[in-house]
């Protein structure tokens, strides 16, 4: 593992997690929020109309966003104040309210409980369900990160604290950054990405180049901090996963089984390839 400096560490992790914040944020969620405040219900980007699910399910997304918004304010609140000796207690204090919120928030009521009223409202093999699963497995790496973030600020490791920290980060924000994909496609050509247009494929495109987007993200801010380490890159992993499984939906619903199933089997192997070289580098800079 690669270790850098205190300071160098809060440098880089903190312009990177405002620029995530801000691209997921700003240019994923405020769009939403916008149509909310404007149309009086809430905006289904995908089919650019008011959002439509199963009666129930509908209090659970109204509390996700509220308590989303909140959380985004805190984590501003977080980066900046974060490193800082003469703001250690406004950190500690307003770090318990945001993992609080963020696991209530973003990993519950958004993760998992709105998931299974609406994704899994129809079965579980729907197309539907195959999202369900995606936004499932965002919830698992939120709540695992906020909770290793939590455990390593009490044992006073602040180096992998900041590493947790900006993996939930990531987690979290991964859907904002999906939804600017979604919007993007739109303003680009608007009736192109229509659902009606593209079989419902719109969004699921959508969250491959997120994929990617927080998969450099995380790569380049580890390299430059100086912790290319197990965090960052199981972190990467799953996101490389959620990727590879995005990639054999999309191409199982346009050609056949056998081509998906190809490119899936490819994916999965590089991605093992590479998570094998890094281990060899390691042990051998280690030796050296």
């Amino acid at each position: 593992m690669r270790k850098g400096s205190a300071k160098g560490q809060d440098r880089i992790y903190k312009r990177f997690g405002a620029f995530l914040l801000f691209f997921g944020a700003a240019g994923g969620f405020l769009p939403s929020l916008y149509m909310i405040a404007t149309k009086g219900a809430i905006w289904s980007v995908n089919r650019q109309q008011p959002h439509h699910g199963p009666e129930e399910s509908d209090p659970v997304l109204a509390f996700h966003i509220s308590l989303s918004v909140v959380w985004a304010i805190l984590l501003a609140l977080q980066l900046w104040s974060g490193g800082s000796g003469k703001m250690r207690t406004l950190h500690r204090r307003g770090g318990r309210v945001a993992v609080g919120f963020g696991l209530l928030g973003v990993a519950v009521a958004g993760g998992w409980v709105w998931t299974y009223l609406n994704d899994f409202s129809e079965g579980l093999t729907t197309p539907g369900a195959r999202a369900g699963y995606y936004t499932i497995v965002l919830g698992v790496g939120v709540a695992i990160n906020a909770v290793m973030l939590v455990v390593h600020a009490r044992k006073k490791n602040f180096f992998l604290h900041k590493d947790f920290a900006l993996m939930s980060l990531m987690w979290t924000l991964e859907p904002g950054i999906h939804r600017f994909y979604m919007w993007l496609m739109r303003w680009v050509c608007w009736d192109c990405w229509a659902p009606e247009n593209t079989e419902g494929m719109g969004i699921a495109l959508a969250k491959l180049p997120a994929n990617l987007t927080v998969i450099f993200w995380a790569l380049l801010m580890a390299s430059l901090a100086r912790r290319v380490n197990g965090v960052i890159l199981w972190n990467v992993a799953g996101q490389y996963l959620l990727f590879t499984f995005g990639t054999f939906s999309t191409l199982d619903r346009l050609y056949e089984g056998q081509i998906a199933e190809s490119v899936a089997g490819i994916s999965l192997l590089l991605g093992a390839l590479a998570l094998v070289w890094r281990r060899y580098m390691v042990k051998r800079i280690q030796s050296d």
